[in-house]
């Protein structure tokens, strides 16, 4: 995890044309302060919200840049990261220090907010915390979040997958701002959600340097990209790339090569009930580390806009029997595809 978090890190900046800040590191300090609040949206408190606290890494040699950075846990293994209740409301433990905080949903369909109401890192408040201390009351309020779709392929028309998609703020930002990422599924398919209303750019970065970075559409660069009217609560779709400029960079050779298995079959947790929220335990796949993907199946057909590991049940879903397409893949790789078993029906 923590090897996957930097490779993003140094894809985004790179892209962003910015040096790379170093790591938080909070293994040697005391865990005893707390950070609290609610998160609403709507129709009131928003659970299964995940917060996450971001602190600022100065820039260390041979490093000049720094930047705003999640906090790792005290093994470095995993970001921080809390998940709201039932209510809405979620607890923090962190060491003193000052932080922002990122508010996401888990299906994306609330915009994303730094506390108490900013559309990037940037634009977000401090919160200061003493050791041992608590900060109580940051609530955020979220509102409907946008999002942006489509495909990306060679000029063969063929998908390409492990290719990074990130989205940058632009026109109210002094430079383009990046807000969230996501890779392409084998088949070349990508969905940004739970972006804030505003203009974007799409950056489209090929992990195995087949072509040169390109953005929306067809730009070598950001300031020549076409920025993207994001409406709150709205799809955008058909933000195709065609990927074509060859890249001046090595190509990325694969070190080894093979076919993904699945050894456990995944499955569908939690009850099939109006306003539940089901998860995919995921199984044991060979190799053990790999990216999943995830497409929920009502009575056979795909539900829209369901790829995440978590579907929220909801009424359109009464009496249907819900269950989840997960595939494994790995750059290079044979991916495998299996499908859970089916829940029971859902009921009220």
């Amino acid at each position: 995890m923590r090897l996957r978090t930097a490779l993003l890190a140094v894809v985004s900046l790179v892209l962003a044309g910015l040096s790379l800040p170093p790591a938080f590191s909070a293994a040697d300090v005391a865990w005893t302060s707390r950070l609290s609040g609610t998160v609403l949206g709507p129709d009131g408190p928003v659970p299964y919200a995940k917060v996450t606290p971001m602190r600022w890494v100065a820039p260390q040699p041979p490093v000049t840049t720094g930047g705003w950075a999640p906090l790792h846990t005290a093994s470095g293994a995993d970001d921080v990261e809390a998940e709201t209740d039932a209510a809405g409301r979620y607890e923090l433990v962190v060491p003193a220090g000052t932080y922002r905080l990122r508010v996401v949903t888990y299906d994306g369909s609330l915009a994303q907010q730094y506390y108490p109401s900013g559309t990037t890192v940037e634009s977000g408040l401090d919160v200061s915390v003493a050791e041992g201390g608590t900060v109580a009351g940051l609530d955020v309020r979220l509102g409907p979040g946008g999002s942006l779709s489509g495909t990306v392929t060679g000029p063969d028309g063929v998908g390409l997958g492990v290719v990074y998609v990130r989205a940058y703020r632009v026109g109210d930002t002094a430079a383009p701002v990046s807000v969230t990422y996501v890779f392409t599924s084998p088949d070349g398919r990508y969905r940004l959600a739970g972006l804030p209303a505003g203009a974007y750019v799409v950056a489209f970065n090929d992990l195995q340097n087949r072509y040169a970075t390109e953005y929306w559409p067809n730009a070598a660069n950001a300031a020549a990209a076409t920025p993207i009217t994001v409406v709150a609560g709205a799809e955008n779709g058909g933000i195709d790339e065609v990927m074509a400029a060859p890249s001046t960079a090595p190509p990325v050779v694969p070190t080894d090569t093979g076919v993904v298995r699945n050894i456990t079959r995944p499955k569908v947790t939690g009850k099939p009930r109006v306003g539940t929220l089901l998860r995919v335990d995921k199984g044991v796949w060979a190799p053990a580390t790999i990216p999943l993907s995830y497409r929920w199946l009502a009575n056979g057909k795909p539900i829209a806009k369901a790829r995440r590991a978590k579907l929220k049940v909801t009424r359109s879903l009464l009496g249907k029997r819900i269950a989840v397409e997960v595939t494994g893949w790995k750059m290079a790789w044979v991916a495998a595809t299996v499908t859970t078993r089916a829940t029971k029906r859902v009921r009220r």
